[in-house]
């Protein structure tokens, strides 16, 4: 036997970058698509048991998300969704972004490697991050720049992949400080 349930509730495809990206960040505006304060409309999630999200210095926030066990430091966060334990340095601005965040925490110093330092995990300080999806365990240096600033519709290197001009840095990519994308 096969049986249908009529769902009329919010439903999205989100099989591709743009919609991923599109619906993701329409849940940062002042009526999300689905209110998920509404006390009829449960979730059933897991438990993390993280500590609650650390704000730093004198940095702003606007129409954003921020997720549990974040540290946020003085930093300029709009239109854009912050994951857990994500970590964001100094200076950083960070905008029309989905951030992942980070699967543990990394508080161990900067390791050497070769000519150069791997960063920490999380991004680093006086970064701009313009557009993009970071995915999850990502080290980013001080002073990197992802903005697409030729406007690229389709592009890969070693540090992301642009689809639909969305810039995606994938799963545990380490971008040394000062690069630009």
């Amino acid at each position: 036997r096969t049986y249908g349930f009529m769902y009329d509730g919010y439903w999205k495809d989100i099989g591709s970058i743009p919609s991923f990206y599109e619906e993701n960040l329409a849940f940062t505006d002042a009526c999300p698509p689905l209110d998920l304060f509404d006390e009829d409309w449960q979730f059933f999630t897991r438990p993390r048991h993280l500590p609650l999200t650390k704000l730093l210095g004198k940095g702003t926030i606007e129409n954003s998300n921020i997720a549990e066990g974040a540290i946020i430091e003085d930093a300029r966060i709009s239109h854009s969704i912050i994951g857990l334990r994500s970590i964001i340095g100094a200076g950083t601005e960070v905008k029309d972004s989905i951030i992942m965040g980070n699967d543990y925490f990394d508080f161990t110093e900067r390791q050497n490697s070769g000519s150069g330092k791997i960063p920490k995990l999380g991004i680093g300080k006086n970064c701009r991050i313009q557009k993009t999806i970071v995915d999850k365990n990502v080290r980013m240096g001080d002073d990197v720049k992802v903005v697409n600033k030729k406007n690229l519709q389709e592009f890969e290197n070693e540090y992301c992949v642009i689809r639909n001009g969305i810039v995606i840095i994938p799963k545990n990519t380490v971008i040394p400080e000062g690069t630009v994308i």
